[in-house]
């Protein structure tokens, strides 16, 4: 019975340590009648569709976000702004965003 307990002590931790890993994932987003994009936890309810992710870093997140920027507001498949949180988070990443 003592080999039952531990044996799903450690199960339980293992089953723990990986849903914590999970949570720090980072997604770009976008919402889809205005094409303004956001990064956020992959864990954060959905708002939108996911375009990109999930990243294991939010400065990982914030280079792709880089990308899919379209300035001529003709592509549906990208993002024609950011919202200001995003901005903020990858200027602190070093990746600096149109606003």
């Amino acid at each position: 019975m003592r080999r039952l307990f531990c044996g799903s002590g450690v199960l339980f931790a293992a089953l723990f340590t990986i849903g914590t890993a999970r949570a720090d994932d980072w997604v770009l987003r976008v919402d889809t009648s205005s094409r303004a994009c956001r990064i956020e936890l992959a864990t954060a309810a959905a708002i939108g569709l996911q375009l990109a992710g999930p990243f294991s870093s939010r400065a990982d997140a914030c280079n792709a976000a880089s990308k899919y920027y379209d300035s001529s507001m003709s592509d549906t498949s990208k993002c024609w702004a950011y919202v200001s949180q995003t901005v903020d988070w990858c200027s602190k990443e070093g990746v600096n965003l149109p606003h």
